[in-house]
């Protein structure tokens, strides 16, 4: 933006340049290059601007008189604007391709449990000096494991990072655990797990999402697994949909679900088919089949929500509607009040 030196007349009046020197001033160029601002004329020294020219008039960082046009202000400015938002576009696609990146990543971790990322807290991350966030240059990001885990001689409790346990080194937990960056727009995600450790654990369950395919499928189309197959016969609500989902349970951990197999001599020919496709197809790729896991987490959860509704449903049938005196109608088991009846 160019600017155009003025000259000031003297004496100035010092109540009028202390008002000048705050901020941009607007004026009118007059005949000869005059330029007058709150009652003093100053005088352009480049006569090169045409009468009624708009400009604003400033002191400069070497106090002294220059002006602008206010066309090339608002260009300056309107500039100024176009380069501040192909910044932030940048910015926020720089952002957003981290979180593409990171959400693509974890897709792949396919843990038969619920899991989030979170971090260990260092005390260097909590001092003075620091962001006071509990991280150091070090800091990882870690699979933390909503629910117990356990496979093989890997045992995990609900609250224990995929690495290590809670008794070991989990960290103290002075900060918030689990983790979350913004993408361009500011919203939270999950970032990347890049815990070395917890990634080695976890590839046992990686799945190829571009693929469709667990990692080390070996080509098995996943669209065609019994376990997509029957799935609806399996989540029926009856007897035998029931037992299927034992089935299903059992194959998934052996030592914490049972299952009758003198049941086979009573199903009918399409639930033995059903059962027999599902042996066959874990006998073959095991953990490694993503419908598998998935199935086995939707029983899971089902099993989950009949359990409660069972404890519902037994607490309910002790609990007894009595008047107390001053509260009134309420719902009450072994002496207490367990809610007051509107």
């Amino acid at each position: 933006m160019g600017t155009y030196r003025l000259s000031c007349p003297a004496p100035i009046d010092p109540f009028w340049l202390r008002r000048m020197q705050s901020g941009q001033h607007s004026a009118t160029v007059a005949a000869a290059g005059a330029v007058t601002v709150e009652g003093v004329t100053l005088q352009l020294r480049d006569t090169s601007l045409a009468m009624g020219t708009a400009v604003r008039v400033w002191l400069d960082a070497s106090d002294l008189f220059v002006c602008a046009t206010v066309a090339d202000i608002e260009q300056e400015a309107e500039d100024r604007r176009a380069k501040a938002a192909a910044d932030d576009a940048k910015r926020r696609a720089r952002l957003d391709a981290i979180r593409d990146a990171a959400l693509a990543a974890n897709a792949e971790i396919a843990l038969p449990v619920r899991w989030d990322v979170g971090v260990k807290d260092v005390l260097s991350g909590l001092s003075a000096n620091s962001w006071g966030d509990g991280r150091s240059k070090a800091t990882v990001e870690h699979i933390y494991l909503l629910e117990a885990f356990e496979a093989g001689r890997i045992k995990r409790r609900k609250g224990d990072f995929l690495c290590t346990m809670a008794s070991g080194s989990n960290g103290k937990r002075w900060a918030t655990t689990l983790e979350r960056w913004r993408d361009g727009d500011g919203a939270p995600y999950q970032p990347r797990v890049s815990c070395k450790a917890c990634l080695r654990i976890a590839a046992r369950w990686r799945r190829n999402v571009e693929n469709h395919q667990p990692h080390g499928c070996q080509g098995a189309s996943m669209n065609t697994s019994p376990f997509l197959q029957y799935r609806d016969l399996v989540m029926g609500h009856y007897s035998t949909a029931k037992w299927l989902r034992s089935l299903v349970m059992s194959l998934y951990n052996g030592s914490g679900y049972k299952v009758g197999l003198s049941h086979l001599g009573a199903i009918d020919e399409a639930h033995f088919e059903a059962a027999m496709a599902m042996l066959r197809q874990y006998r073959k790729h095991g953990e490694n089949d993503r419908e598998f896991m998935a199935l086995a987490e939707c029983i899971r959860a089902r099993m989950d929500e009949e359990r409660a509704a069972e404890e519902r449903e037994v607490a309910l049938a002790d609990m007894q509607r009595i008047y107390v005196t001053g509260v009134g109608w309420c719902w009450m088991m072994d002496g207490e009040i367990i809610e007051v009846i509107e």
